[in-house]
Order: structure tokens, then C-alpha cells, then sequence
């Protein structure tokens, strides 16, 4: 009786260290970027997106995307959470010969509700471009932050894709562990003086790893198990 109710605590242990966390009265991550900025904040999986901003800029003006013209949608693999965005920036060389482009800012920032700690970030692409087109997202973060201005050195890191040369997803390590990073993203196309520059979509996904103490709950739980076991095998073979 006492082994079965080590077992029971054993695998007790275990099961709490996986538990979900309770929902959070954010919404899901699903809609247009100017109703996410309008909410205030949403969350995929255990990721709560906060402070949500966005700036349009273009030449011609005209060109400018306002944050309606942004799709976003969750990522919701378990330890990479993140937004999916969907748009449609393009542009081409001005009659005149000028260059076009079109900037889109977008800011956030992520915290991790579940008490783990956010270890990494990936970002991707699809960027294309014809003759003197460019294409490129320049990512700046500052982890522990809610802001990336003013982030000293060692919170601070950058990650970028682009086309050409054709590089469609960056995966970085941040140097430290940290349970909220803030995200300063700039997207941008661009014709040059003879081409043409597009992109349809852009993904962003945090990694995660568990706090050390649900670490060491599951290994006390893992032990406890492996220590009954053991003993019914003993007691087995004594018999």
C-alpha cells in the first residue's frame, strides 16, 4: 500500500509539472493587425502579445499598407508558439525610372504566462524581387524589456532574412533566458531603379523551455517512479 501510493504521488508530480496553466482573457491571435492593435493584446498557446504597434511608410505615399492590409494568424506548435502574417506588398520601378518601396514597422512584445522562459526566436519569409528588387526583414529584440530602445548590449541581438542574396529564415539563441523579450520588426520591399520587389507573407515563432523547477518536479517524479519499480522487482524475485 505504501509503494502504490509513492506511485500515485510519483506520477502526480509528473502530470502537475505538464498542466496547463489557467486561460488568459486575451483573445487568440486571429484577424487583421489593426484589430489586434485595437484589443490590446492577444495570445497564442502560453505567449501573450502585448503592446502591439504598426507604421506604414512608402514611396509613392500612395503605396503606403495601412494595418488592415496585414493578416495574422496563430503559430501553435507546443514550444514554438507565434504569428503568421499574411499581406501583399509590392512595388515597381516608377515610370519615371524613381524607385518604389513600401516599409511596414511592427512591434510587440511577448511574454510567456506559463512561468517557462523564452530561449530563442525564428524568423522567415517568402520575399521574391526581378532585376534591381530587394526584399528584407531586420528584426531588433531586447530581452527582459518592454521596449527596444535604450536596451543595453547584453539584451540586445538582431535577427534578419532576405532575397537576395536569398536567405528566407533566421533562427537565433538569445544569449539568456528571459520570460518576456520586446520585438521591433521592419519590413521592407523595394524596386530599385529597374525591378520589381514582393512579399506575401512573414512568420515569427519564440521558443521555449520549462522553469527549473517544473524541471526538477518531473525528475522527482521520474525517480519516484523508477525507486517503486525497482523495489517491485526486487520483492518479485524474492518471491
Amino acid at each position: 500500500m505504501k509503494r502504490q501510493k509513492l506511485l500515485t504521488a510519483a506520477l502526480a508530480a509528473v502530470l502537475l509539472a505538464f498542466a496547463a496553466p489557467a486561460a488568459n482573457a486575451s483573445s487568440l491571435c486571429t484577424g487583421t493587425l489593426d484589430t489586434l492593435i485595437a484589443a490590446g493584446s492577444c495570445q497564442v498557446g502560453d505567449l501573450l502579445f502585448s503592446g502591439i504597434t504598426y507604421t506604414g511608410t512608402a514611396t509613392p505615399a500612395g503605396l503606403a499598407l495601412p494595418a488592415s492590409a496585414f493578416a495574422v494568424s496563430p503559430i501553435t506548435t507546443p514550444g514554438n508558439e507565434g504569428l503568421y502574417f499574411s499581406t501583399g506588398m509590392s512595388v515597381e520601378t516608377q515610370l519615371n525610372g524613381a524607385s518604389s518601396f513600401q516599409d511596414a514597422v511592427i512591434s510587440f512584445v511577448v511574454t510567456d504566462l506559463s512561468g517557462a522562459f523564452l530561449d530563442g526566436v525564428n524568423l522567415g519569409f517568402n520575399g521574391n524581387w526581378t532585376g534591381t528588387g530587394i526584399t528584407n526583414i531586420s528584426e531588433n529584440y531586447c530581452l527582459g524589456a518592454a521596449t527596444v530602445v535604450g536596451c543595453s548590449a547584453a539584451n540586445a541581438g538582431q535577427a534578419k532574412v532576405h532575397n537576395p542574396p536569398q536567405d528566407f529564415n533566421d533562427n537565433l539563441d538569445f544569449p539568456h533566458l528571459t520570460s518576456q523579450v520586446a520585438i521591433l520588426k521592419d519590413v521592407n520591399v523595394t524596386s530599385g531603379i529597374s525591378g520589381t520587389a514582393a512579399l506575401s507573407s512573414f512568420d515569427q515563432t519564440f521558443s521555449t523551455v520549462p522553469e527549473p523547477s517544473s524541471v526538477m518536479l518531473i525528475g522527482t517524479g521520474l525517480c519516484l517512479c523508477c525507486f517503486v519499480v525497482r523495489n517491485r522487482r526486487r520483492r518479485r524475485q524474492k518471491n
